[in-house]
């Protein structure tokens, strides 16, 4: 809110980056530490929905610097911020560790970061769970920042109207499928922990031909089925994404595992919406263009049928009985 010159605004911005990144994978990791078994998604789920609805509202702040100056939009978002990580600094306490898989109880567990990317890399599933990631997050950041743009072409949508059908569809429902996708799991679980996989690899399978129909049609309610879609698959996934790391990667890495993911799908995305821009120009079609984003849709709902596989030849995950 106080700088003064664009090279201020530029490095305060990449702090603002680097403290996020820093809260998610420490944020779910230390939830999964609480919420074990039967509660785990759900708990993600609702954590996720604060995010994606932190989102949804992100413009009130261009309405805040619109009417008040950007300035005064900076200090009303920050401040509220302060004052809640004051109270997490008094409050907020770690949760109970599980056992590394690697050592004995009796054993002090040893973390480092080489330790870290050693046990990663000798993690088969891993592979094939940063694969999904960094497709899921490409296909995603195209949908937020090409779908408005499609609409508003394919459909004679004004820009206001574009930009809210587009991602208002999407972050509703993606709201809704952490919170059923979250709660669908956990129950499904008590039974079967190959949920955590099944239930977003099916949402994916579900929504790959959503996309085939949006892309070769102009009729605007295929493009709302897949924004739906995706939006219940994203849902699913974010749901289910730290339980799945917690059945493949020893608990002590945990968060590693996830900040990892996250700079990968960062990484992806953004390499994403630039090659939507290239081919745009050079006069791809948008119905190709969401034919490819349909592949990696359905490519996302394969990668966690291969992760089920990986896990289940492991003895990761296995069939239980379900409690009386």
């Amino acid at each position: 809110a106080y700088a003064s010159t664009f090279r201020e605004l530029l490095i305060l911005r990449a702090l603002l980056g680097l403290s996020e990144a820093c809260y998610i994978p420490a944020a779910l990791a230390l939830i999964t530490d609480f919420h074990r078994g039967p509660t785990r998604s759900l708990a993600t789920g609702v954590h996720m929905t604060g995010l994606v609805f932190g989102s949804t509202i992100g413009g009130l702040g261009g309405w805040l610097a619109e009417n008040h100056g950007w300035n005064f939009a900076y200090t009303v978002i920050g401040l509220p911020n302060l004052a809640f990580s004051l109270i997490l600094v008094i409050f907020l306490r770690e949760g109970p560790r599980e056992a590394p898989v690697t050592t004995t109880l009796a054993a002090k567990p040893q973390v480092s970061f080489r330790a870290a990317v050693l046990s990663l890399c000798r993690t088969k599933a891993f592979y094939y769970v940063i694969s999904c990631w960094c497709v899921q997050g490409a296909v995603g950041w195209m949908i937020i920042g090409w779908m408005p743009t499609h609409m508003r072409e394919q459909f004679n949508l004004g820009q206001g109207a574009a930009g809210f059908s587009a991602l208002g569809y999407v972050y509703v429902t993606q709201m809704l499928g952490l919170l059923v996708g979250g709660a669908w799991s956990d129950r499904w679980s008590l039974t079967n922990e190959r949920a955590r996989t099944w239930l977003p690899a099916v949402g994916f399978l579900v929504a790959a031909p959503a996309f085939w129909m949006t892309g070769y049609s102009h009729i605007i309610g295929f493009t709302i089925l897949s924004l739906v879609m995706w939006g219940l698959a994203e849902g699913f996934l974010g749901a289910n994404m730290m339980p799945i790391i917690c059945l493949a990667i020893d608990p002590r890495y945990r968060a590693t595992a996830l900040g990892v993911l996250n700079c990968f799908t960062a990484c992806f995305g953004g390499l994403s919406i630039y090659l939507v821009g290239a081919l745009r120009d050079a006069q791809v079609g948008i119905g190709l263009i969401l034919a490819f984003a349909g592949g990696g849709v359905l490519l996302c709902g394969l990668l966690l049928l291969v992760v089920d596989r990986v896990l289940l030849r492991t003895g990761k995950v296995k069939i239980v009985p379900a409690p009386r």
